[in-house]
Formats: C-alpha cells, structure tokens, sequence
C-alpha cells in the first residue's frame, strides 16, 4: 500500500559528498501526494550528533549490551516558503512539490554548547567549541572506508525534512526524512608540543648503547644517538579538493655514532621503520586542560584509545 505523502531529500552534491567550513550544502526537498492532504509544520534541519557506547559497568555485567548516550550539539533550521503551506496548507494529489534548502557550514558551535568549568583554561572551552569532523565508517564509491576513530564513538550529521498531515478526523501524523552528509572543517595550525626532557611518551633524542657480539653479553662498542625536531603540521587539503599532489610532512633525524674507543666502527644501518598513530581522549570528568599522552602515563583516569 502506497503511502499518501512521500518526503525524498536530493542533495545538490551527491551523497557521497564531503563539506569543509562556510561551504555551502544545497538541495531540495521534494514532497509527493497520492491524494490530496492537508499539511503542517514542514521543516529542515541540520543536525549534528554525538553518540558514545561504553561496556556496562561491573556491577552491571551480567545484563547484555551497552551503555549508550547521544547528544545534538547542532541544529540549524532552514527557512521554508512553499505554496504548499500558503496557499491552505493543502497538498494536491499526483503533484510533486520541490522546497529548496541551503545550509552553510559553520566554524563554531554556539557558547551553550560546552557548559564546562574549565576555571582558567579557554583552551578546553575553545576547543569544545570548534565544529567537530564527522567520526565513524562510511562508505565511498561503494567501498567501506575506516577514518581511525574509535570504534566507541561517532559523530554524525544528516539533514531532516519533517511535516505533519492530518487524517480526516484531524489525527496528526509525523512523516520524517533523513539523508547522512559529510563534514571536515578546517582548523587553524596548533602550536608545536612542548616536550620536556623527562617527558614519558615525547622524545626528540634517544640514546642507545652499541655492543658487541649477542645479547648485550659482549663489550660496549659505542653510542648511538638519534636526535630530532619537531616536524611542521600537515596540512590535509579539502576532501574534494584535487590539488594533483599529496600533501608531504618530512623529519630530519641524525644518526651520530660515539665509539668507545678509538678504531671502533659504527654498525650497518639495515632497517627503518615508523608508525602513524592516532588517539582519541576520554575521561569520566570534563578536563580542565587540554590532555597529552604524556598525562596518560602518570594519570589513569585519563583513558587513551588508538
């Protein structure tokens, strides 16, 4: 049986389409009849949402599942001038009626956003503040594609087309539409991190002693030295952008060999290897300052998950 009103959401871009700050989603809404009907309150939405899904707590281990908690930091409402609600909020039937949309992305959230005491710090209120990307699988050209987020946590935005009908007998009914989209916001250049010497997680000089034969059973041969600087951000462009190259951080690190004694040889370099890591913060309070993970290895209430 064919529904008496049909919501369909086109978006202008496509749906596999991806928006960056002040960029523009453009689209239109398209409402289909099978018979006359009386219409109220159409809307369009942008929401943006946050969900976490946590393992129940001990005491609570033996009831199956998750604990799941959600919340809408965004909603952004598009004017609506339709006929359709002008002229007798009355829908003719076999008509199809296009209501178009525009959305710009915005740079931040509003203030009632983050709530948090953060005393001195407006390091934390400002970042809360900033849009956050969208976090979690999704789909490219038909292929699945992993953003290294927490399997724990997603952030989603969809925009939504809402309208009530009425029955004969003035009953409302709610008929909703949702269609997923993308968004990566720019960030300004964060400062370079301040690394102590003691630092437990951040190095930018190690050294190792070399010794001869297996086993570190042999005689010291010498030290090795790597030494480093901090590399300059990378600048990841738009999603959509095609700048035709990709973008390329580079580190120096000097490789300086003190022999023991005179005549020793420094080793053969065979090998290089090195890791991307990327890391997400929680904590059962709101933070006070930004965290680091070098604050993770002395704090335990400070949860790093890669």
């Amino acid at each position: 049986m064919r529904k008496k009103i049909e919501i369909d959401i086109i978006l202008r871009d496509g749906e596999n389409a991806t928006y960056s700050t002040h960029e523009v989603i453009r689209g239109r809404v398209v409402l289909n009849s099978a018979e006359d009907a009386v219409l109220d309150d159409l809307r369009i939405t942008l929401k943006g949402k946050a969900s976490i899904r946590l393992k129940r707590p001990l005491d609570l281990a033996m009831v199956a599942g998750y604990l799941v908690g959600e919340h809408t930091f965004l909603r952004m409402s598009a004017p609506v001038s339709s006929p359709v609600l002008l002229q007798g909020r009355s829908a003719r039937g076999v008509i199809s009626y296009s209501i178009p949309f525009n959305f710009t992305v915005p740079q931040n959230l509003l203030q009632y956003a983050c709530m948090h005491n953060t005393k001195d710090d407006q390091s934390v209120k400002t970042a809360h503040l900033l849009l956050p990307p969208s976090l979690g699988k999704f789909k490219r050209a038909g292929i699945l594609v992993h953003d290294l987020g927490p399997e724990t946590t997603t952030v989603t935005y969809a925009v939504y087309a809402s309208v009530r009908r009425f029955t004969p007998d003035l009953t409302p009914v709610l008929i909703e539409k949702a269609v997923r989209v993308r968004i990566c916001p720019r960030r300004e250049e964060v400062p370079p991190i301040l690394v102590r010497r003691d630092d437990p997680y951040y190095k930018l000089r190690e050294e190792k002693a070399v010794y001869k034969g297996c086993l570190k059973l042999g005689k010291v041969a010498g030290r090795l030295v790597a030494q480093t600087s901090q590399p300059s951000s990378l600048k990841l462009p738009c999603p959509h952008t095609d700048t035709g190259s990709l973008p390329i951080v580079m580190s120096t690190v000097n490789l300086r060999f003190y022999p023991a004694a005179d005549g020793e040889r420094p080793p053969k370099l065979k090998l290089i290897t090195y890791k991307l890591h990327s890391s997400t913060f929680s904590g059962a309070a709101p933070y006070e300052s930004l965290p680091t993970q070098s604050e993770c290895h002395v704090d335990i209430s400070l949860l790093s998950f890669g």
